[in-house]
């Protein structure tokens, strides 16, 4: 029988671009850090957008899927597949968007394992404070 990460056991990094090295290394670029995405008042696009999630724990087949969820409620359409969960290495699973076009507000990043909807996370776009004069 499967046994899924628990939900404590999976990480959401957001990032402008995420590549695999050499060495079984993965290259972070554009980490944004706490989650939050900040966005000129004019410009909500983005070269690249990348998730990397990370989930430790789980053991067996599994078929993998991301939902990203806008302010709005619009799909944003996404990769899924087939992975092998294994108790002693990490499922790491990068998903790359280009040429991006971002609402303001909160959005929802759904990981599913087995057609089943298994973990949230939420990020948010926004734009930069500005300081009082």
């Amino acid at each position: 029988m499967t046994q899924y990460p628990a939900d404590e056991d999976i990480w959401l990094i957001l990032a402008e671009d995420i590549r695999q090295e050499l060495g079984n290394k993965l290259s972070i670029l554009g980490y944004y850090v706490g989650g939050d995405i900040v966005v000129e008042k004019n410009n909500t696009s983005l070269g690249s957008l990348a998730l990397l999630f990370i989930a430790r724990g789980g053991d067996g087949f599994v078929d993998w899927s991301v939902d990203v969820i806008s302010p709005s409620g619009a799909k944003i359409p996404s990769p899924s597949g087939s992975v092998k969960l294994e108790l002693t290495s990490p499922f790491v699973q990068a998903v790359k968007y280009l040429g991006v076009r971002l609402e303001i507000g909160e959005y929802k990043v759904i990981l599913s394992f087995d057609g089943m909807k298994r973990y949230e996370r939420k990020f948010v776009v926004k734009n930069p404070v500005s300081d009082p004069i």
